[in-house]
């Protein structure tokens, strides 16, 4: 028996291993799977809150779902698609003003070289923050290259999530074909158990997210700061990656205070760190009681590494991953090998 349970403990840790090196030789593939895992996972959180009010079949509210879902994103992108880009305008010349300036008062403190004749002297700064716009995209083709390449990802994702969402059933039950019967009970209950959570995290971040979003947005508009929907928009959307997404938001906001004078850049520092604040001490937790909790020095090794093996966008991914795993782990090595209980001699 003791021998069963080694063998079983080794093969599950080189199927992890095998699993990794998976992942890292695919890793774009892999992370348009697990993105598509994810809204499947969202839209499935869906379907059963439209269980509750809408008694028709699964087929009928994923329908529903999908409809409402991709009407308020078409009528999203329709409306604030040419405000948001005016904004971002307007902020990328505020931010470069400002840039210009710092760099100014730096170089007279000696901090930074100072510019002579007709050289920029934010030129540095401006450029770390927004590129040439020809740099950046290189030519028409590759532009058009680019935006191909992330709607049909974008379409990828959504077909996955649709079929995932589905008949979640019917894929749950094929993975745990692939293992002994004796292993598949424990497998199901550990499969349940990341779902039930991965839908309280998801729906849980994506409630902070509007709360960070619409609290920043409306106390930017009424300290009169420029641009306030862009930047309470980012500031939501980065919420997505815990501790390092509010930091990254934080700078674009205070770069646009700062335009109106050092206490009105004080005022929204202060509002800002209360806001976060707030949530991530009070909303989040109350929101996602029934999610898997992650300590924090993990949730920002995984971020990191992430960001190291599959690049700045996969930091999106980290956290749900991790969560994932880790939850795998305890459930399915932690529990039952490490503090199973002792049969007496």
């Amino acid at each position: 028996m003791q021998r069963l349970e080694v063998v079983r403990t080794t093969s599950l840790a080189l199927g992890g291993v095998v699993i990794a090196l998976l992942i890292w030789l695919a890793s774009e593939a892999f992370l348009i799977l697990f993105a598509g895992v994810l809204f499947g996972v969202l839209l499935d959180a869906s379907v059963r809150s439209l269980g509750y009010v809408l008694p028709l079949g699964r087929g009928w509210l994923l329908g529903i779902a999908c409809l409402i879902f991709f009407s308020v994103l078409a009528v999203a992108i329709t409306i604030g698609g040419l405000y948001f880009v005016q904004e971002f305008d307007s902020v990328r010349r505020l931010i470069s003003a400002q840039l210009t300036n710092l760099h100014e008062q730096a170089a007279k403190l000696g901090i930074l070289p100072g510019a002579s004749g007709t050289v920029d002297a934010g030129g540095g700064l401006r450029n770390f923050l927004f590129s040439d716009p020809g740099a950046m995209v290189g030519s028409a083709t590759t532009a058009l290259a680019t935006v191909s390449g992330v709607m049909f990802n974008a379409i990828i994702i959504a077909i996955i999530g649709i079929f995932a969402a589905a008949s979640p059933i019917l894929y749950r039950d094929g993975f745990l074909r692939l293992f002994p019967m004796d292993m598949r009970a424990r497998l199901r209950e550990t499969l349940n158990s990341i779902g039930e959570a991965l839908r309280w995290w998801l729906v849980g971040q994506i409630a902070a997210m509007i709360l960070i979003g619409v609290s920043i947005t409306v106390a930017l508009v009424l300290m009169g700061v420029p641009a306030p929907f862009l930047l309470g928009f980012q500031a939501g959307l980065l919420g997505f990656i815990p501790f390092i997404g509010p930091i990254i938001a934080a700078v674009p906001i205070m770069l646009t205070a700062m335009t109106l004078g050092m206490e009105t850049a004080l005022m929204v520092l202060i509002v800002y760190t209360i806001i976060q604040s707030i949530e991530g001490y009070l909303l989040t937790p109350l929101i996602q009681e029934r999610a898997v909790h992650l300590p924090p020095l993990l949730t920002i090794a995984a971020i990191l590494i992430f960001g190291a093996l599959f690049g700045e966008v996969s930091v999106a991914l980290a956290t749900p991953f991790v969560a994932i795993a880790r939850l795998a782990v305890l459930e399915l090595y932690v529990e039952p090998v490490i503090e199973k209980p002792q049969m007496p001699s």
